[in-house]
């Protein structure tokens, strides 16, 4: 119970956060989509920016907790991991903006350079050939609409 407490006031101020966006989130539910677009994008900023707050404050504990030890923290080892859900975050978000098409491209290649690729003409490749497979089979063979987002 101890422990609940203390993290309940530790991050007070996500929390409420994070629950105020849920709360905002089931209220604006039943709209509809066009009405929805701008206060679901807040939604989505909102609990990325609440959820790094959290993030970010359990590493500031463990590397305070771990200074005191011999063993420091492999930041180089950490940051790859952290970097790959700060890109799946912002591709939730680019999605509802610059729409499926876009937003998966950036994604894509994005993450291949984070994960080491370095060559264009594989970038280029491997991007292009992930987008066009999944408008081929999706939009064109199944029918199932792309989310356009805010610019098209």
């Amino acid at each position: 119970m101890r422990k609940v407490l203390y993290f309940v006031l530790r991050h007070g101020f996500a929390l409420l956060g994070l629950i105020f966006v849920l709360v905002y989130f089931i209220a604006t539910r039943e709209m509809k989509t066009r009405v929805t677009a701008f206060p679901h994008l807040f939604v989505y900023l909102a609990v990325g920016f609440f959820g790094w707050i959290v993030v970010t404050d359990a590493i500031l504990h463990l590397r305070k907790k771990h200074a005191e030890q011999e063993s420091p923290i492999k930041w180089q080892i950490a940051w790859p991991p952290l970097t790959v859900i700060a890109g799946i975050l912002a591709y939730i978000v680019l999605m509802s903006v610059l729409g499926f098409m876009t937003a998966t491209t950036l994604f894509l290649a994005g993450m291949m350079v984070v994960l080491g690729e370095r060559r264009l003409l594989t970038l280029s490749l491997v991007t292009a050939g992930t987008v066009l497979v999944c408008w081929l089979v999706f939009r064109q063979w199944l029918h199932v609409p792309f989310p356009s987002g805010l610019i098209g």
